[in-house]
């Protein structure tokens, strides 16, 4: 069972982060914009930092080729997403429409901010889980069948 533990553990965590690369591809000035949360300096480059670590992680932890390294590279992407999903958060909740807006705008607009708010944060707690378990790879390595050996 540690074995199938240890596959499945693997094989979760680079889908999170293999299956939303082709979205970020095909949107890529969605891509810069959200890298540009982080920060509002060359966020281009940032964008394909993004792009690449979570590639490179993925890889690196799904076929355990020094998965701590990229399993600790990823953590900190996690978490760096986990401010970002609050930030965002934030810039939905102080969405206003203006004064001339009829009631009917203004309720569709609440019932909207209430479920992107939740969104985002329910997003950062899914990336609290995964920070986890990409804590937990970093400190124990990628268990059997890895390429690799692990770093320490």
């Amino acid at each position: 069972m540690e074995i199938l533990s240890f596959i499945i553990l693997r094989i979760v965590l680079a889908w999170m982060f293999l299956y939303p690369l082709k979205g970020l591809l095909k949107d890529w000035n969605g891509t810069v914009g959200l890298a540009g949360l982080v920060s509002s300096f060359a966020a281009k480059y940032l964008a394909i930092l993004m792009i690449l670590a979570m590639f490179i992680g993925a890889v690196s932890i799904l076929f355990g080729i020094y998965a701590q390294a990229g399993a600790a590279m990823l953590l900190i992407y996690t978490l760096i997403g986990i401010k970002v999903h609050y930030k965002l958060s934030q810039k939905i909740a102080s969405l206003n429409l203006n004064t001339v807006a009829c009631k009917e705008d203004c309720n569709i607009l609440a019932e909207t901010k209430q479920l992107g708010i939740v969104g985002h944060i329910t997003s950062a707690q899914k990336n609290v889980v995964i920070a986890g378990a990409l804590f937990f790879i970093t400190l124990m390595g990628s268990g059997p069948y890895s390429i690799t050996n692990n770093l320490f």
